[in-house]
């Protein structure tokens, strides 16, 4: 299904552009856009919850030590990428 949206002239120059530079669809474009937009915002209310979780004093030690080990797991070879 495919719905129309109004946007600027500014806006639309700029996407384009993009098109123009990429080779890509304006449609693929904003879609891709707005997937990672959205993915950025998934991570940023994550990483808030977690930073939250940590400050909890009801949270057990045993706990955060926990999360603390997978941090550290989930970050080993990050650089290589």
């Amino acid at each position: 299904m495919s719905k129309m949206m109004r946007i600027n002239d500014e806006i639309a120059q700029y996407l384009k552009e993009l098109e123009d530079m990429s080779g890509l669809s304006k449609q693929k474009i904003v879609s891709d856009a707005l997937e990672k937009l959205a993915r950025e915002y998934i991570l940023k209310k994550a990483n808030k919850q977690y930073e939250r979780l940590l400050k909890d004093k009801k949270f057990s030690k045993e706990e955060k030590e926990n999360l603390k080990d997978w941090d550290s797991v989930l970050a080993d070879g990050l650089n290589e990428y």
